[in-house]
């Protein structure tokens, strides 16, 4: 095993807010509240293709986890994984959070009932077929209600077999759900982007609502106001012109109430293209 091999799904320093929420310790009376295993979306892993592995957590009524981004409180959820040296692990797949306001204006990015994070795993076409893969995480997290947060933790197992073929498991549907919700490109000109000074402004003409999730590291200012819409246009402001591309997740709310989710990538222009 690779114990060396690491997968990090975000980290931030956890500020804290007077009056919001208390501490509580860890092995607490609420450290139930979020329980955690590994999925696997297919039955077997098969050499020279990819495994998508989950990492799924289940959520109770009323508390919440933080995004990769967790806004202006928080931390979002680690993972550190052990695999044999025949698996690559890949980038993780975070599905496009909500939008939190706390007391004092304080925007956070959270999931709350359940939050599957999706790490590829490319098997080598080495892989040895015929015997059984283990992967191992190690697993830390932040849950929190309106009054009280938790840090939790957990180990967690996958074993599943090496073979020539594979077939969904019992768990890929939620692969499906986790997927519903990751950001892809938009449709040739159906997002506009455009500067004015340092505010950039996203139009997508058809939308009912618009929301925008800042990636970690986009100094974006009055998200909890500007970060959402009615209407088509959104505003975001900025104390100076980036010098960095802004990336980030738009959620395009239709009248049906059904909702889209496009990754945005904005070049620090004058002016910005059709995306």
């Amino acid at each position: 095993m690779n114990n060396l091999l690491s997968v990090v799904a975000g980290l931030s320093v956890v500020l804290a807010w007077a009056g919001a929420v208390a501490w509580a310790q860890d092995g607490g009376p609420d450290e139930g509240a979020v329980s955690a295993r590994l999925i696997g979306e297919l039955d077997a892993m098969v050499p020279g293709e990819t495994f998508h592995l989950g990492v799924r957590f289940e959520i109770e009524d009323g508390w919440h986890m933080y995004w990769k981004n967790p806004g202006e409180s928080g931390a979002a959820a680690r993972v550190r994984l052990s695999l044999p040296d025949w698996l690559e692990a890949g980038e993780v797949q975070w599905p496009t959070p909500h939008r939190l306001v706390l007391p004092g204006d304080i925007l956070d990015y959270v999931h709350d009932g359940e939050l599957t994070l999706i790490v590829p795993l490319k098997v080598r076409a080495d892989a040895p077929v015929g015997q059984t893969a283990e992967v191992r995480a190690d697993l830390w997290w932040l849950m929190c209600d309106d009054a009280v947060c938790v840090p939790g933790s957990a180990e967690a197992t996958l074993r599943a077999p090496v073979g020539t073929e594979a077939k969904p498991s019992r768990e890929a549907r939620l692969f499906a759900l986790a997927r519903s919700r990751h950001p892809v490109e938009p449709p040739q000109g159906a997002l506009l982007a455009s500067w004015e000074g340092a505010k950039l402004t996203l139009r997508v003409p058809t939308a009912a609502s618009l929301a925008f999730y800042p990636d970690t590291g986009v100094a974006a200012r009055g998200l909890v106001k500007s970060g959402e819409a009615s209407g088509g246009r959104l505003i975001v402001d900025f104390d100076d012109v980036p010098s960095a591309p802004v990336t980030g997740t738009l959620e395009v709310r239709e009248a049906s109430k059904r909702s889209l989710f496009w990754r945005v990538v904005v070049e620090p222009a004058a002016s910005a293209p059709e995306l």
